[in-house]
């Protein structure tokens, strides 16, 4: 019986260890932010679409999910608007400086960079302001994870009151995201992606933790990496995810590049409705894996380019540089990579005579 009590008691004391090494590493290194997520993800609300400051996305009925307008940053910075843009004032309907549209997915909104200022939209507006010497006002209507489906309905919702005269669209990788992450039992995409995503469920996102997570250190931490990848990709919840698919395999046997296609003619429908011009740029994409589908899409948006109907294309990855410094990871913008975004795009902007010093 000796040995069972000694066992029992260095079993209490290494638990109690660990609990302790584990309270200082959680309060090390999980931010303020993730830990607060994390309480609201325990309560356990069923169809709950709740959202605290410490949530980047909320429930949106059409597009699956939106930003959460209330979202504070690492910085403590509240970086959305009242209408869940990345902005740090409130837009007015109208206005007279130029205003520019930016559509987009996790590139154009940025989602590694904390600075607004340091992201390409915003560098892209002071260079403009300077280079015009006028009021510019761009729009940065990126969300991340957003096809062009999504970033359709997003740019119809908005158009007529926030009154662009320019349509950018920098969206291209996410439209092939929509065809492999559904479940694999589905065999074809529906044009409005209805039988492959479903809305934002925080109950989802927190069902996976487990109920006594909140009385240990320990079991805290080892779910700090899945509150992580929660507050930057919704993607496994909304897709339903089950394991990590097999992306050649699905993209070769389900990829319908007519719905793509079809998607980004509406975005120039109802701009053209509207009179206002629309500038499609090929997204910088460094993935092997994904080069010969990226490929397919580059081919579409080049084709997209007719002036008749004031929509021009800008082939932005065949010249961008590919260098270590200008890059996050595959295709993300480090601040250093935005401002070469944003250099080039005003210099085609520029070039092309798309904007103006004066009011057309």
């Amino acid at each position: 019986m000796t040995w069972v009590i000694w066992l029992v008691v260095f079993t209490v004391v290494s638990v109690m260890v660990l609990e302790v090494v584990a309270t200082l590493l959680y309060h090390r290194y999980v931010s303020a932010g993730n830990r607060a997520a994390m309480n609201t993800l325990l309560v356990k609300k069923k169809n709950s679409t709740m959202s605290t400051p410490y949530t980047l996305y909320e429930t949106h009925p059409f597009t699956g999910w939106t930003l959460n307008p209330f979202y504070v940053n690492k910085l403590g910075q509240r970086i959305h608007n009242k209408l869940g843009f990345r902005a740090k004032t409130d837009f007015v309907e109208k206005t007279e400086a130029l205003r520019i549209y930016c559509a987009g997915g996790s590139t154009t909104y940025c989602t590694d960079i904390d600075e607004t200022d340091l992201t390409w939209p915003s560098l892209l507006e002071k260079k403009l302001q300077i280079s015009l010497g006028r009021s510019v006002e761009v729009i940065n209507g990126g969300v991340g994870g957003f096809n062009t489906y999504q970033s359709f309905i997003r740019l119809s919702a908005y158009l007529d009151y926030l009154h662009p005269q320019l349509v950018i669209v920098y969206l291209n990788k996410n439209d092939l995201t929509s065809f492999y992450n559904p479940p694999a039992h589905i065999t074809k995409i529906f044009p409005d992606f209805s039988n492959a995503m479903r809305s934002l469920n925080f109950y989802e996102m927190g069902k996976n933790i487990l109920a006594w997570t909140r009385y240990s250190a320990l079991l805290k931490l080892l779910a700090a990496y899945q509150i992580s990848l929660q507050q930057l990709n919704v993607l496994p919840y909304v897709y339903q995810l089950q394991t990590q698919p097999d992306v050649p395999r699905m993209l070769d046997w389900r990829l319908d590049l007519a719905v793509i296609s079809t998607m980004q003619k509406n975005i120039i429908a109802v701009c053209a409705s509207r009179k206002i011009p629309v500038l499609y740029v090929t997204e910088v994409v460094h993935d092997a894996v994904l080069a010969p589908y990226m490929a397919q899409i580059h081919q579409l948006v080049r084709e997209l380019a007719r002036s008749d109907q004031r929509c021009y294309a800008f082939d932005l990855a065949a010249i961008f540089p590919y260098e270590k410094e200008l890059f996050i990871d595959k295709l993300h913008f480090t601040p250093k990579g935005c401002q070469k975004m944003a250099d080039l795009l005003a210099a085609h902007l520029l070039s092309q005579s798309l904007v103006s010093p004066k009011e057309r």
